[in-house]
């Protein structure tokens, strides 16, 4: 058993040796800078609310509210990774996320808080799709499953570090500075352009698209509800549908803690924070 293990990790080291290897680091950690930035809105929710007098169901409708718009973006997003590349969308994605989610210290109204959320949350939302898309075009077909799913630990990755910020910045400066921290992810973008290229994948659809062959082009939107296609496009999305709405709801765990169960609010982010972790 020993012996297969060992065979199998060495292919394993072998076959991502080199540029597959740098490319999903390069994914990992940005994926997990963005959803570091996503969840300092979580962390500091009971503020935001108490600040703004949100009730508990004008909250929820905020949140619901920021969730739809930022999903549609997200399909929209998701087009331009076939256009302008995956490479260009995971670059800007992380510049142009990390300064909504940093404009959030001088928000002072429910709209602008609302907005700036909804903004970040779409840009930042689009990369877990374009890293995902990246790490399996880069990966040997045999291990994509295995890299693509460890490329998921981004998200806990993200949400412990977050949590470690919120509790050495609020006591100093106050939970809006929290969101100052967004800015490590900015110079990120450089790393994308030095370490990154542009998957043969794309490469190659995009050569067939300026040659004009419809077939290796670029798809459209529709095609997903094809015959002999519209069928595993449901399943997967169902799938998607009930995974998010599954952990969605951890959005509010900060709030419950400190709301209805008493905690303060370093006891609420410490728990939250070290069970992500």
């Amino acid at each position: 058993m020993s012996n297969a293990v060992s065979e199998t990790w060495r292919d394993l080291r072998k076959k991502l040796a080199g540029y597959p290897a740098v490319a999903f680091w390069v994914c990992l950690i940005g994926v997990s800078l963005e959803n570091m930035d996503q969840a300092f809105f979580s962390f500091v929710l009971p503020q935001i609310s108490k600040e703004l007098n949100w009730t508990v169901e004008e909250r929820g409708w905020y949140i619901a509210l920021t969730f739809v718009i930022a999903g549609s973006c997200i399909s929209g997003l998701g087009s331009l990774t076939d256009k302008l590349g995956r490479k260009t969308v995971f670059s800007t994605s992380m510049l142009v996320g990390s300064l909504f989610v940093t404009a959030m210290y001088w928000a002072k109204s429910t709209f602008s808080i609302v907005s700036l959320r909804t903004l970040g949350f779409a840009m930042g939302g689009i990369q877990s799709p374009v890293v995902g898309t990246i790490v399996v075009e880069e990966t040997p077909a045999r291990y994509r499953g295995l890299m693509s799913g460890i490329l998921q630990i981004g998200y806990p990755i993200g949400w412990f570090v977050a949590s470690q910020f919120v509790l050495l910045m609020t006591d100093r400066w106050g939970w809006r500075s929290v969101f100052f921290v967004a800015l490590f992810s900015v110079p990120y973008m450089l790393i994308i352009q030095k370490h990154l290229r542009e998957t043969g994948a794309f490469l190659k659809a995009r050569a067939a698209t300026e040659r004009g062959d419809i077939a290796g082009g670029q798809g459209r939107f529709l095609e997903l509800f094809a015959p002999g296609m519209a069928f595993r496009s449901i399943v997967l999305f169902c799938g998607e549908f009930f995974h998010v709405f599954a952990y969605g709801s951890t959005i509010l765990l900060t709030a419950y803690f400190q709301e209805f169960r008493s905690f303060t609010m370093r006891d609420a982010v410490s728990l939250v924070g070290w069970s992500y972790g």
